[in-house]
């Protein structure tokens, strides 16, 4: 919650919003396919779920930089 009051604080609106959507789409599907392929989810999960959400906001904060 801290992080996306932050994100909205530093950042305009349009990049901000987009950079949540990103994350949580990013998040519901590694979740989805996690549960899909092994009944569940793990630490390794996880750990994989963050570093996808990472580079999700990574890549809105390259397309949206001037």
């Amino acid at each position: 919650a801290l992080t996306a009051v932050l994100l909205f604080i530093l950042l305009p609106p349009i990049p901000a919003l987009a950079i949540s959507v990103a994350t949580c789409i990013a998040t519901a599907t590694s979740a989805a396919l996690a549960h899909r392929q092994i009944d569940g989810y793990t630490g390794d999960v996880l750990s994989a779920v963050e570093q996808i959400s990472e580079t999700a906001i990574l890549l809105c904060l390259a397309v949206a930089a001037p």
